[in-house]
């Protein structure tokens, strides 16, 4: 009986590891360049923690911003709530590839493709 339970036990754990193991997740840093070698050229940063906490820096030549707030993701939808209440919610369709390139999409037909940083 308890080899029948060490077996079954070894089994569970074995499957849920698997199925962690191959979840993608945001957790991580992104990186997005806009407009490259222009005089608008800004780069974007999407810092997202395990605690559903995300930090969203803007640089720019002259320009620099912040934000913070929380994240929820349901299905492939991504939606951001600002920690500033001046800032507006926002939401958007996600895709990860490769685990290293996440798209995201509004519902304008923006597209934008983040890069994983290393």
């Amino acid at each position: 009986m308890k080899k029948i339970l060490s077996i079954i036990s070894a089994a569970i754990l074995a499957i849920s590891l698997a199925a962690c193991g191959s979840q993608p997740t945001l957790v991580g840093k992104w990186s997005y360049k806009a407009n490259p070698g222009t005089v608008i050229e800004s780069t974007y940063y999407y810092e997202f923690d395990s605690n559903n906490k995300y930090t969203l820096s803007e640089y720019a030549s002259d320009y620099s911003h912040v934000d913070t707030g929380t994240y929820t993701i349901h299905d492939n939808q991504l939606k951001f709530f600002p920690d500033n209440m001046h800032a507006a919610k926002s939401e958007f369709y996600f895709e990860l590839k490769d685990n290293n390139t996440l798209v995201l999409d509004d519902d304008h037909g923006n597209v934008v493709e983040f890069k994983r940083d290393k």
